[in-house]
């Protein structure tokens, strides 16, 4: 359990700068229409971040009924507290989100609606909504509010609508994100700076990945009350009501989440996620309606007096030793109970009751000195087993995808710019991007433009000639041209017309009058391809979804990163590092003899000056390499053609 004696810490760090009595401290009030009553009737500053700059350390700032379109930097020790009229209260709905903090995990961007950098805070009775802020990449990752090694309070407060619009596989989103980490070094040593924060009967909905995360090696967090729904059975970005992670410590208690599953094979979303979690408990929690109640990929966790209800996985997963359970209700899970795989685990008491056929009360699937006493059992097929094998695909550590800020493959570091290179350092999970040239070939997404990357780093476009032949992607419609604006239209295609919905598992597609494809789902049974290499048998499964059975760990598979050697495991396929020396390509046509070094990391000897090479911009040449590893040539003649109705000048395709 958490020591009382690090939250009193934490409360009086906090109490100190916040309350301290000073000549100086002050209250001001922020309303944007002077239009609510009482103090709100003349409120010194009509925007939060007009009273910020006004604050010094131990100010609060009530804030009135209203929409406050502003992003929040909170660098010194304030408060910030709604006030409510009734069922009005102020929300903090940002457009843009343009400050950003480095991670202390992997060193990355994290941009959110609000973020507290390394000072006291009490945040209280606020709405923060991202829904009117537009992203499209997984980098900067996005939360609601970001607490970086800062000591405070969040308080009777909702977080919503944190997603990356544009991209919903993205492992982003966070209502709330705790984080510790290294802040500093001195004489050579790392400082690593905590995080210690009390959340009180806050709510998180509509998040991407979850609700409240904790991760860092000096994270304490007390949770008490609130709630976190998720979005329901989802092939996105695998959700988490609250995680704790990578050995912070947290307590949760009374604590509501439902509504967290996942379609990815091999994969397992939860209420409540551990993941390299210590000293984690959870008590009065209720869980229901998701894949796993608890999913706990760690060692000494401590679940009590909760209940666990209409599971499609399991009410509680222990995947690690010393773990506890007791007193709990679960009620009505798909394939266990409780699922135990590790050493010296633990379940006492409470009920277990109305498990779906043929599931398993108590599921002791490997380990040793596992053991049960005082279960009452009821309307169970089978009280407890001790089976390797069984109904269940392989839950392993691999089958959680918790969120962090450290990438682990180049996925991670999708920026949405087509005019970057980015590559994930492995060792140190952090993004590298690398801008391409100017002039270099680019998409901007838009097929009625020629596109190439700007000086700044920029994918533009060129229209192309209004009439000029496109695809608009979609089946019911023909013709398609580019207008004079640059866009793609076409004319929609007669009612019953055939067409693709691009669904294996839905036959025979037609266009509807509304002209959409649409398709009925296949028979079940009908053999298909879900994309996974790390999946086997795949067949449509009668409701137009492609499933496959997980492959066996071990499998071959072709792994995304460079000097690694793919396997699969829970249905995805991971990398272990080829041996340095091992000869792979860096993708970089002016270096040679390339060859793997210490974590997986591929690279070359500089290939001698003047080797012939491109360096992908239409508007140099001949192109040859430097002689430090970088391809460049001299700009072409101006007015030679470099793409439709695009020619060369000054060495930039225009």
């Amino acid at each position: 359990m958490i020591r009382k004696s690090t939250v009193f810490a934490a409360a009086a760090l906090l109490a100190g700068a916040l309350t301290t009595s000073s000549a100086w401290a002050k209250v001001l009030i922020v309303d944007d229409d002077n239009l609510d009553p009482f103090q709100c009737s003349q409120p010194q500053f009509h925007t939060i971040a007009a009273a910020l700059a006004q604050a010094t350390a131990g100010d609060e700032i009530r804030i009135c009924p209203g929409m406050y379109p502003e992003q929040l930097v909170l660098t010194q020790a304030v408060q910030l507290t709604g006030i409510s009229f009734g069922t009005a209260q102020p929300v903090i709905k940002p457009t843009a989100l343009p400050a950003t903090r480095p991670s202390l995990l992997g060193n990355n961007p994290v941009a959110a609606g609000i973020i507290v950098d390394g000072n006291p805070f009490r945040i209280m009775n606020l709405v923060i909504d991202l829904s009117g802020v537009n992203v499209s990449a997984c980098v900067p990752s996005v939360a609601g509010i970001y607490v970086r090694a800062a000591a405070g309070f969040i308080l009777q407060t909702t977080v919503e609508n944190v997603r990356v619009t544009g991209n919903p596989a993205c492992n982003s989103g966070v209502g709330l994100y705790i984080e510790s980490g290294q802040t500093g070094e001195v004489l050579g040593i790392p400082t690593i700076s905590p995080a210690r924060v009390s959340v009180r009967d806050t709510d998180f909905l509509g998040y991407q990945k979850a609700g409240l995360v904790a991760n860092g090696p000096r994270t304490i967090v007390q949770v008490k009350g609130g709630s976190a729904v998720g979005g329901g059975a989802t092939a996105g970005a695998v959700q988490y009501g609250y995680q704790a992670g990578y050995q912070a410590k947290v307590k949760i208690t009374q604590v509501t989440t439902s509504d967290h599953e996942s379609l990815i094979a091999g994969k397992a979303a939860a209420g409540i996620l551990v993941f390299d979690g210590t000293r984690v408990s959870v008590r009065k929690a209720t869980m229901s309606n998701s894949q796993e109640g608890i999913l706990g990929g760690a060692d000494s966790l401590r679940k009590k007096k909760s209940s666990f209800s209409d599971m499609t996985g399991d009410g509680i997963v222990f995947l690690g030793d010393g773990n506890l359970a007791s007193s709990n209700l679960i009620e009505r899970s798909s394939v266990s109970g409780v699922f135990i795989k590790g050493e010296v685990n633990t379940v006492r008491g409470g009920v277990i009751r109305d498990i779906t056929p043929p599931g398993v009360g108590i599921w002791f699937q490997t380990g040793s000195l596992n053991h049960e006493g005082g279960v009452q059992y009821q309307n169970v097929p089978q009280a407890f087993q001790t089976i390797s094998g069984g109904v269940r695909w392989a839950m392993t550590d691999a089958s959680a995808v918790p969120f962090t800020t450290a990438c682990t493959t180049n996925a991670d570091c999708d920026d949405g710019n087509s005019c970057t290179m980015a590559v994930c350092d492995t060792t140190t999970g952090h993004c590298n991007f690398t801008a391409l040239a100017a002039g270099s070939a680019c998409d901007d997404g838009n097929s009625c433009t020629t596109d190439v990357c700007t000086a700044a780093g920029v994918c533009q476009g060129t229209a192309l000639p209004a009439g000029t032949a496109c695809d608009d992607k979609n089946s019911c419609t023909t013709g398609d041209v580019c207008n004079a604006t640059g866009t793609c239209v076409g004319t929609q295609a007669a009612q019953g017309a055939p067409c693709n919905d691009g669904n294996a598992c839905t036959g025979p597609d037609a266009c509807n009058a509304a002209g959409a494809c649409v398709g009925a789902p296949s028979v079940a049974g009908t053999v298909c391809d879900d994309g996974n290499a790390c999946t086997t048998n795949d067949a449509c499964n009668g409701n137009g979804a492609c499933i496959g059975a997980i492959a066996p760990t071990g499998t071959a598979c072709t792994s995304t990163q460079p000097c690694t050697t793919g396997f699969c495991s829970a249905g995805s396929c991971l990398g272990t590092n080829q041996a340095p020396g091992t000869a792979c390509d860096d993708g970089n046509a002016c270096t040679t003899n390339d060859v793997c070094a210490a974590g997986a990391v591929c690279a070359g000897t500089p290939a001698a000056s003047g080797t012939a090479c491109s360096d992908g911009n239409a508007c140099t040449g001949p192109d040859v390499c430097n002689g430090a590893g970088a391809c460049s040539g001299p700009a072409v003649a101006n007015g030679t053609p470099c793409g439709t109705a695009m020619t060369c000048t000054a060495g930039v395709c225009s």
